[in-house]
């Protein structure tokens, strides 16, 4: 019998939330986003001031609507059912980006109804006197599980993203496994996608740190320009790693050096392939004989090598 009415008023409190995310859909969100855009005399609040006072204004008056509907289908606890219904739906809401696309089937209307259904539903059985401390815990386990999960999504899904853009390059993913040094920020260069680039960064270099240039080279990968002949003609087109770099200076086979203003750009021609790797750096923090490591240490690689600087 306890547990009858313990669903029956989980479903109501479902329902109530189902009425505050429609109409959250429905009004408050269009309202934000119209005053945030509107350019009438005395009603341009401005983006900011909609983010810092109308959005929070209005979640606290639907929670105080909540508050009242739920006193209305007669929920147990409704205070505080709707004290605890707000902060799960904070927390949800705060998600949604990852989690969105799942739930809008039918568009914002059907995912900020599902959200705040959910969010009212699991509160009050956080709440209620019939909830047996097992589900309680597990209720309370599964919402702190959300922020790791949700990261562990929005990884995945920039991991993914990542993987289809390398697909569009059209040079191979030559990088060095060289130790002391990780490969990072992999990114298509040039007109549709003809050029590739990295990151090799020192590994005792954090990756944002301001002076990782210094630490590191910028490495390209791009088609061998026709004419291309060290070291009398090691450039090529402008906008391309190649640009500007004649005459070149041979360190090793199939290796070139140009030195200029502080800066080192080291060009490889690797053995059997038509591409020009550019290995750059500024100042002399990296020793050449590493960079002369690396290039000779070039291979073909999958996506899965490069890492996001994490």
């Amino acid at each position: 019998m306890a547990g009858g009415r313990l669903w029956g008023a989980a479903a109501r409190a479902v329902v109530v939330g189902g009425v505050l995310g429609a109409v959250w859909a429905l009004a408050a969100a269009p309202v934000s986003d119209g005053l945030c855009h509107s350019s009438g005399d005395g009603a341009d609040y401005g983006c900011l001031g909609v983010g810092l006072i109308f959005r929070p204004a209005g979640a606290i008056v639907g929670g105080l609507l909540g508050w009242v509907l739920l006193a209305l289908v007669r929920v147990p606890r409704a205070t505080r059912t709707a004290a605890a219904g707000f902060g799960v739906c904070v927390m949800l809401i705060w998600v949604q980006d990852y989690i969105g696309p799942f739930l809008r089937l039918s568009g914002q209307l059907t995912g900020d109804a599902l959200i705040l259904a959910a969010g009212y539903g699991l509160a009050h059985l956080l709440v209620a006197a019939e909830t047996r401390p097992q589900v309680r815990v597990g209720v309370g386990i599964a919402l702190l599980a959300v922020w790791p999960l949700s990261a562990m999504a929005q990884a995945s899904t920039a991991s993914g993203a990542e993987h289809r853009l390398l697909d569009t390059v059209s040079v191979p993913l030559l990088a060095p496994d060289v130790p002391g040094y990780r490969a990072l920020y992999p990114m298509p260069t040039g007109v549709q996608n003809h050029s590739f680039e990295y990151l090799l960064l020192a590994k005792d270099t954090a990756s944002d740190a301001d002076d990782r240039d210094r630490h590191g080279l910028w490495v390209t990968v791009d088609p061998r320009p026709a004419g291309f002949a060290p070291p009398q003609r090691c450039d090529a087109e402008q906008g391309s790693a190649l640009s500007h770099l004649s005459p070149c200076t041979p360190v090793a086979a199939d290796v070139w050096r140009v030195q200029r203003d502080g800066r080192r750009w080291y060009i490889v021609q690797p053995p059997g392939r038509d591409d020009v790797v550019v290995m750059a750096t500024d100042g002399p923090a990296v020793p050449e004989n590493d960079v002369l490591a690396m290039a000779a240490d070039l291979r073909l690689r999958t996506a899965d090598f490069f890492g996001d600087g994490h």
